[in-house]
C-alpha cells in the first residue's frame, strides 16, 4: 500500500508556526549565522562588509520561507483535496471496491488471451499436415510453419510489455486481440505458403502480448484479499474451454479424409473476434494513470468502477501514488535532514554568488524541482532489461522466474508432444480414440485448478513448488504404465496419469502466472511479465525437437519422460526460494531495495 503523504512540517523538521521544537526545524536555519566568504581578492573591504551580510542573509530568509511555503503547498496538494484533509490510497479504494460486477466482466475479457493462446498451439499443431499437403511444403517448410507461432509470439511478448509500461494498458489491451484476430482468421483464406505464414506469425505476435497485458490489466484493479485466486479463476476461464475446443475438433475430424484446415482456423477465430468488440469498454488501468502523476483521471475511473460495483469509497479524494517513501527515502528524519542540508548549502552558495545576475531566481527554482520531487513520479526508462533486476529483492526474483518458466514450459510442451505419439505405438490405438483420450483429459483440469484456486492464496511458493513436484511425479507414472515393462503397461493408467499430467501442468501455469505478475513494480509489470514469457516460448519450441531425439529408439524414450520430470523437479528450487510471497498483501508500485 502505498505510504500516506508527509506534511510539509514532517519534511523541514518543525512546524510552520511557534513550537518547543521549532529550533530544529526550517527556522532554525533561518536563524542561524552565515558564514563569512571571501571574494576573488581574498578580502572584503571593512565598510561594505556588514551591509554584504546584511543583505545577503536577508535574501537568504526571505528565499527560505518561499521555498518552505512551497513544501507546505505540495503536502496538502498531495492529501488529495489541498486544504490539508485526508485522502484514501489507490489500495484502500480497491479494498472498498472489492470484487464485483466490473470484475467478473474483466475475468472474461482477460481469459481470452488464454484462450487464444491454447488455441493456436493446439489447433495449428493439428492442421498443420493438412497444410503441407495443400501447399506441397517441405520438410523445412513445414518446421518453420510450427515455430512461426513461437518467434511471434516471443516477439509480442517483449513488444506489448513494453508499449503496455510505456503508452498505457488499455492501447495495448485493445490491439493485441485485434492483431490477434485478423492474423487468424485471414489465415482461413490464404493463398499460398508465404501469406500464411506471415498470418500465423501475426496471430501468435498478437497473442503473444495478449498474457503478460491481461494479467497486468486484471491485477491493477484487484484487491489484495483473494487476489491469487481471481487470477487462477481468469486460467480456468481461458484454459478450459480452449482445450475443450481444441480436443472437441480433433476428435470430430479425425479419421475423416483430409482436414478442413480453413474451416477449423477460421472457426475458432471467431471467439477472439466477439471479445475483440468488446474489450474496448474496459477503462485504463488508474494504477498506470497513477504511476505518471495523472490522479484526476485515475480518479474518475475508481468512482467509475464503484459505482458499477455499487459500493462506497473512502472519504476524500485519491491521493498520489509516489509519495517520499516510494523514493528511496526510508524515514522521515531522513528526508528532513536532506532538506536541512540542500537549504544550508543554498545559502551558502548564494553568498559566494551574489554578484551574479538572477542566481537567486534560478535557486528558488532549483528548491522548487527539489521540493516538488516528494510527490512526483521518478523518470525510468522501460526499455532497460536492468530495470528487471533493481533493487536487492527483483535481482533473486527475475532469474529464478525466468527458471521457472523455462522448465515448466519445457515439462508441459515435451509431454503434450509425447502423449499422443506414446499412446498410438503403445497400445496400438485409432487417432479418433487418442483425440478421444485427450478430450477426457481436460476434465483433469478442473479439479486441479480448484485447488491451485484455494492453495494460491496460503502461499505462493509452497503452492507453485507442490504443483511441480506433482508434475514430476505424473509423468513418472506415465512413464511407468505406457513405456515402461510390458506387464505394467495399461490403458486405462495411462488416461489416468493423462489427467493428473495435464491438471499439474495448468496448475502450475496458473501459480506461475500469479506470482509473476505480482513480482513487479507498476511501472514494469507488463514488460517483467513479457520477458518472462520469452523463456516460455523458447522451451516450448526447443522441447518437442528434444523428444524427437530421444523417439528415434523406442527404448530412450524413458529417458525423455525421465528428463521432462527432472525439470519439473528442478523448478522446486527456484520456487521455494522467491524471496517474497504476496499471498495477501499489497503489489508494490516503485523498486524496492
Amino acid at each position: 500500500m502505498a505510504a500516506a503523504p508527509m506534511r510539509a512540517t514532517e519534511l523541514t523538521g518543525g512546524a510552520p508556526g511557534p513550537s518547543d521544537e521549532g529550533e530544529e526545524g526550517v527556522g532554525s536555519v533561518v536563524a542561524m549565522p552565515q558564514p563569512q566568504q571571501q571574494n576573488a581578492n581574498g578580502s572584503r573591504a571593512a565598510a561594505g562588509e556588514d551591509l554584504d551580510t546584511e543583505e545577503e542573509s536577508s535574501d537568504t530568509v526571505s528565499l527560505l520561507g518561499t521555498s518552505a511555503q512551497h513544501t507546505h503547498k505540495l503536502a496538502d496538494e498531495a492529501d488529495g483535496n489541498g486544504d490539508g484533509g485526508h485522502g484514501y490510497t489507490f489500495d484502500e479504494a480497491v479494498e472498498a471496491i472489492g470484487f464485483g460486477r466490473f470484475h467478473w466482466k474483466l475475468v472474461v475479457l482477460c481469459g481470452v488471451g488464454y484462450f487464444a493462446e491454447i488455441t493456436e498451439l493446439v489447433v495449428v499443431s493439428f492442421v498443420a499436415p493438412a497444410i503441407q499437403v495443400d501447399f506441397g511444403l517441405a520438410a523445412w517448410q513445414y518446421g518453420l510453419l510450427g515455430s512461426s507461432s513461437f518467434i511471434g509470439m516471443a516477439a509480442g511478448a517483449l513488444f506489448w510489455g513494453f508499449i503496455s509500461d510505456n503508452y498505457g494498458r488499455q492501447l495495448s489491451f485493445s490491439l493485441t486481440v485485434w492483431v490477434t484476430f485478423f492474423g487468424g482468421f485471414l489465415s482461413a483464406f490464404a493463398p499460398n505458403y508465404i501469406i500464411i505464414l506471415i498470418l500465423r506469425f501475426t496471430a501468435a505476435f498478437g497473442i503473444g502480448g495478449m498474457l503478460p497485458v491481461d494479467y497486468t490489466v486484471f491485477l491493477e484493479f484487484l484487491p489484495s484479499h483473494r487476489r491469487g485466486s481471481r487470477i487462477v479463476l481468469v486460467d480456468a476461464i481461458g484454459v478450459v474451454p480452449a482445450l475443450f475446443l481444441s480436443a472437441l475438433i480433433a476428435f470430430l475430424f479425425s479419421g475423416s479424409g483430409q482436414i478442413k484446415w480453413r474451416w477449423v482456423l477460421g472457426i475458432v477465430a471467431i471467439p477472439v473476434g466477439i471479445m475483440a468488440i468488446l474489450r474496448r469498454h474496459v477503462p485504463e488501468s488508474p494504477r498506470y494513470h497513477l504511476a505518471n502523476g495523472d490522479v484526476a483521471k485515475a480518479q474518475e475511473i475508481v468512482e467509475a468502477v464503484a459505482k458499477e460495483n455499487k459500493a462506497s469509497l473512502p472519504p476524500g479524494k485519491l491521493l498520489p501514488l509516489y509519495q517520499p517513501s516510494d523514493l528511496g527515502t526510508t524515514t522521515e528524519n531522513d528526508e528532513a535532514e536532506a532538506l536541512d542540508g540542500e537549504l544550508q548549502s543554498l545559502s551558502q552558495t548564494h553568498e559566494a554568488e551574489a554578484e551574479v545576475e538572477g542566481e537567486g531566481e534560478g535557486a528558488l527554482q532549483s528548491e522548487d524541482a527539489s521540493a516538488s520531487q516528494c510527490v512526483q513520479k521518478p523518470s525510468s526508462s522501460h526499455l532497460r532489461i536492468g530495470e528487471l533486476f533493481e533493487g536487492s529483492i527483483l535481482k533473486q526474483t527475475t532469474p529464478r522466474l525466468w527458471l521457472l518458466w523455462f522448465v515448466t514450459q519445457f515439462s508441459a510442451a515435451g509431454i503434450g508432444f509425447a502423449l499422443p505419439k506414446l499412446f498410438k505405438e503403445s497400445f496400438d490405438v485409432s487417432e479418433k480414440q487418442i483425440a478421444l483420450d485427450l478430450l477426457w483429459g481436460v476434465f483433469g483440469l478442473l479439479p486441479a485448478l480448484a485447488l491451485a484456486y484455494f492453495v494460491v492464496e496460503k502461499s505462493r511458493k509452497l503452492s507453485l513448488a507442490g504443483f511441480l513436484a506433482g508434475g514430476a511425479v505424473s509423468i513418472l507414472w506415465i512413464l511407468v504404465v505406457m513405456v515402461g515393462p510390458p506387464g505394467m503397461q495399461n490403458q486405462a493408467m495411462a488416461i489416468v496419469a493423462s489427467l493428473f499430467v495435464r491438471g499439474t501442468v495448468e496448475g502450475c501455469f496458473a501459480l506461475l502466472n500469479t506470482a509473476t505478475v505480482e513480482a513487479y513494480p507498476t511501472a514494469v509489470r507488463a514488460s517483467g511479465m513479457g520477458t518472462a514469457q520469452i523463456f516460455d516460448h523458447i522451451a516450448g519450441a526447443t522441447s518437442p525437437l528434444f523428444f524427437s531425439v530421444f523417439d528415434k529408439d523406442p527404448k530412450l524414450r524413458p529417458v525423455a519422460l525421465a528428463v521432462y520430470a527432472g525439470a519439473f523437479l528442478i523448478g522446486v528450487v527456484p520456487a521455494v526460494t522467491l524471496p517474497r510471497d504476496y499471498a495477501g498483501k499489497p503489489v508494490t508500485d516503485v523498486t524496492k531495495a
